[in-house]
């Protein structure tokens, strides 16, 4: 009897597997059917209901092996449209389950190719912000396959398309119910993202990629409008008699709110900007939104000066003007403290998600200093005798 394959056991052999079967012939290589065949025929696949493919390349070994997961109503192939993807990193060591685009589509369509990589970008940032994750915070607005060597340019395409996705180490694969668990929810995304496309845009535009056009005038009228501000003085450590507007400090911390986390992406958007802007769009990739990872690290955003300095960001956002005192938690503040050299404080003020516009302000350095910081709650646990 055939053996069962879950997504785990088809994972977990491309990336232990991948790199040895490609110092062997490309053609008649049975291995590959762990990508081409075995994928369309496991129940953890096959129970999404969308159309299941897999690559290990076209005549020779791909330099990012993938499985495709398709909703044939808004992608043809992997080559246009909008899919989710297990891509595998060019040394297969990461593994990304990533809700995709058609690279091909526009490097075929628009001209140059620098256009192509523009517009795409643009549409993957437009639909990040249109698609509500319900939540979900391990979610990554960019990935990076470490293929910056290879000749292709597959792999800069699989990385400009990618709207949102989920990202696993080979080397601790979490459990098979976890990787169901997050296929689902991915399948779930792929499907808020086709009835935003629906929406907004006729069946018939769809069904012929006459729509993307449209997609890209409306990514372009999408921009973020961010407009720095001085530093209020109520701020400063120098008005103690300053009296603040009463904050209600039993809400949750704005980095678990909605509000919050469209704060973090906008301050992500404006430092990948920047860098890009300074000829650094190698450190530009690399910043990342350490939030939607893990709250271990107490802070939000890692970034980079443009001589490659780590910039440890920590974002605040409200609907409110200046006046408005915002929390900050012991954690967060020690860790300001001893990277006070690299340390800010983003403060987004009259955030206005509908306008796509807000007022900051920065602070640099050590939080002891520029912040006047109050304590404000308590660690408790129950107390019985």
């Amino acid at each position: 009897m055939a053996k069962a394959y879950t997504i785990r056991d088809i994972l977990l052999d491309v990336s232990e597997n991948y790199l040895v079967e490609h110092k062997n012939k490309f053609g008649n290589n049975p291995w590959k059917d762990i990508l081409t065949k075995v994928p369309k025929k496991s129940f953890d696949f096959t129970n999404t209901k969308l159309k299941i493919s897999g690559s290990a390349g076209q005549g020779r070994w791909a330099a990012i092996p993938w499985i495709s997961l398709r909703d044939s109503e808004i992608s043809h192939s992997t080559q246009q449209g909008f899919y989710l993807a297990y891509l595998f990193s060019y040394d297969m060591k990461e593994i990304y389950l990533s809700l995709n685009q058609g690279w091909t589509f526009y490097k075929n369509n628009f001209k140059p190719t620098s256009t192509a990589k523009k517009n795409i970008e643009q549409v993957s940032a437009f639909l990040r912000s249109k698609i509500d994750t319900n939540g979900r915070y391990d979610l990554l607005p960019s990935i990076n396959l470490h293929a910056k060597n290879v000749k292709t340019d597959l792999p800069q395409g699989y990385e400009q398309g990618s709207i949102w996705a989920i990202k696993y180490e080979s080397s601790s694969l979490p459990s098979n119910n976890v990787l169901k668990s997050d296929l689902g929810y991915m399948v779930f995304l792929e499907k808020s993202l086709k009835n935003f496309l629906i929406k907004k845009y006729s069946k018939s535009e769809i069904s012929t990629y006459n729509f993307i056009d449209s997609l890209i005038s409306d990514s372009v009228e999408h921009k973020i409008k961010l407009e720095e501000v001085t530093v209020p003085y109520n701020s400063s450590t120098k008005n103690p008699s300053q009296k603040y507007k009463k904050i209600n400090f039993e809400q949750k911390n704005s980095k678990n709110s909605k509000i919050g986390l469209l704060g973090e992406k906008w301050v992500f958007q404006q430092e990948f900007d920047r860098l890009t802007n300074l000829g650094r769009k190698d450190l530009a990739e690399k910043v990342t939104i350490k939030s939607i990872i893990s709250d271990s690290y107490h802070y939000d955003i890692l970034s980079y000066d443009e001589y490659g300095n780590k910039i440890y960001i920590e974002v605040k956002t409200t609907t409110s003007k200046v006046d408005t005192a915002f929390y900050i938690s012991k954690n967060e503040l020690e860790f300001g403290q001893q990277h006070k050299q690299n340390y800010e404080i983003w403060r987004l003020l009259n955030f206005n998600e509908e306008q796509l516009s807000a007022e900051y302000y920065i602070l640099k350095g050590d939080p002891k200093t520029t912040l006047k910081a109050e304590p404000a709650t308590y660690s408790c646990v129950p107390n019985i005798l």
